[in-house]
C-alpha cells in the first residue's frame, strides 16, 4: 500500500513537472504573452497544479501510512 502511494504520487509529480516546464532550459522556456491565451497554457497550466497536489497527497498518505506501520 505505501509503495503504491508514493509510486502514484510521484507520477502525478512528474507529469505536474512535465506540464510546467519544470525540466526545461530557460533558453527553451520562449513563450510571448499574447500567444500565452491563444495556445491553451492556462488550462495545461491547471492541469499541471491540480496533478501536483494530487501527487502531494498521495506521498502524504504514503507517508501517514508507513508512519503509522
Amino acid at each position: 500500500m505505501v509503495k503504491i502511494c508514493f509510486i502514484i504520487g510521484a507520477i502525478f509529480i512528474l507529469i505536474s513537472g512535465i506540464l510546467i516546464g519544470a525540466f526545461q532550459t530557460p533558453e527553451q522556456q520562449r513563450v510571448v504573452k499574447d500567444d500565452f491565451f491563444k495556445l491553451g497554457h492556462l488550462n495545461k497550466d491547471l492541469f499541471s497544479i491540480w496533478s501536483g497536489v494530487i501527487g502531494i497527497f498521495f506521498i502524504c498518505i504514503g507517508g501517514l501510512v508507513y508512519y503509522i506501520n
